[in-house]
């Protein structure tokens, strides 16, 4: 079986931003449903470009504290080597979106400072706090949750 790969350039290009992933192609043993179906594909990540990418970014930041986003399991890279990647290049805090996703990064050991800032009502609130999570706020009633979770925790909630 024979494969084709395509490389991105360079991230930094202003011609593609998405550089450094190599898309590879194999033909499919199942007879194709559309035409040019060559099979599955599959997304290899280059962790060096993203840190890469982070320090970059680091530069023209002029030295503000840098916010890596690594929601939607790091937009389909992987949530915890992007994170691990982007937090030793010097991205000074991880976001997520989830808050189930800030949780497992502090289950892999990731210990810098992390935002969450998107919840239904009724998250666990008291597991953000008691893992040093700080939490973004939208609504009222997410307040009201927070303080209730830092009250029954003892823990300060960082909004």
């Amino acid at each position: 079986m024979t494969s084709a790969a395509a490389e991105v350039p360079d991230a930094m290009s202003p011609a593609d931003p998405t550089a450094h992933i190599s898309v590879r192609s194999e033909p499919s043993e199942a007879p194709p449903t559309t035409p040019g179906h060559v099979g599955p594909v599959r997304v290899v990540v280059d962790l060096d470009a993203i840190a890469d990418n982070v320090a970059a970014l680091r530069e023209h930041a002029g030295g503000a504290p840098m916010l890596a986003v690594v929601k939607g399991d790091a937009y389909g890279h992987g949530l915890v080597p992007v994170a691990r990647a982007a937090h030793a290049a010097g991205a000074a805090w991880l976001g997520t979106a989830q808050l189930s996703e800030a949780l497992a990064l502090r289950a892999a050991g990731l210990a810098g400072p992390v935002l969450s800032w998107l919840h239904a009502p009724g998250a666990d609130f008291g597991a953000a706090l008691r893992a040093d999570i700080d939490l973004g706020v939208s609504a009222p009633w997410a307040i009201e949750e927070i303080e209730a979770a830092a009250r029954a925790t003892g823990r300060l909630a960082r909004l």
